[in-house]
């Protein structure tokens, strides 16, 4: 049982962390942050270089990920690794805090 909760949350947690870069856009407030721009969610795991070229009034800029056919991508494997493990940890103390809330009260 124990076994299957574990894989049912490295899953969950896999599937959230890799979506993150598409759901959560990051701000830009200068030009230092744009290269490289650093997306990832709870840990920034991948990097894109990005070829905009904005003026001064248009900061901050809200961006979420470019296509990594047009923008050049590296992906952080430590913090990639680090953020599966975070988010996993949490659903697991997530569960465990139902279930004994649950043998609790009920």
């Amino acid at each position: 049982m124990k076994k299957r909760l574990v894989f049912f949350a490295l899953a969950i947690a896999l599937m959230f962390v890799l979506a993150s870069p598409m759901v959560y856009p990051v701000t830009v407030s200068g030009y230092n942050q744009l290269q490289p721009l650093r997306l990832g969610f709870p840990l920034p795991y991948l990097e894109q270089q990005v070829t905009l070229t904005p003026f001064d009034s248009d900061f901050p800029l809200t961006l979420r990920m470019q296509s990594p056919l047009e923008n050049p991508s590296t992906i952080l494997w430590g913090n990639l690794l680090l953020d599966v493990v975070l988010v996993a940890g949490m659903l697991f103390v997530l569960w465990l805090l139902t279930k004994v809330l649950l043998a609790r009260f009920v």
